[in-house]
């Protein structure tokens, strides 16, 4: 294991513009910028403080709309529908971890109270008339 070695402000920089410019996970930065430390001490360092944790956040949240934009590439030049899938199925579910309010699935949880006492109504209206035949 490599000793420890501070990272600087340019640095932390230059890999925040690599996250935001490119769908490259954080290890393959980390290993294609050749640093002199090792990914642990990045990972330490991204996670030191809120502000750091904060630019990292944005600089991820840019490369979900990168991987959206990376999904049109895919779904007009793929000749190979079923690979073309996969792969914007891989994209899509990054994209929704990384900006869950902009590629997220919606889920309607909206509930008409309405519905609800439409159904308790009827339901015991039903069960009225079986009670009155019962009595016949």
């Amino acid at each position: 294991m490599r000793p420890e070695a501070e990272i600087s402000e340019d640095t932390l920089n230059q890999v925040f513009a690599e996250i935001a410019t490119s769908t490259k996970s954080l290890k393959t930065i980390h290993k294609n910028l050749k640093f002199k430390f090792c990914f642990q001490t990045l990972w330490k360092k991204l996670n030191s403080s809120d502000s750091i944790l904060a630019q990292y956040a944005r600089a991820k949240e840019q490369q979900a709309d990168l991987l959206a934009e990376e999904m049109l590439e895919i779904s007009d030049d793929e000749p190979d529908s079923n690979r073309a899938r996969v792969k914007i199925d891989t994209r899509k579910w990054i994209a929704s971890k990384l900006k869950p309010k902009r590629y997220a699935d919606k889920l309607d949880m909206t509930h008409s109270i309405s519905d609800t006492i439409s159904k308790i109504t009827i339901e015991r209206v039903k069960e009225g008339e079986n009670v009155q035949s019962e009595q016949r």
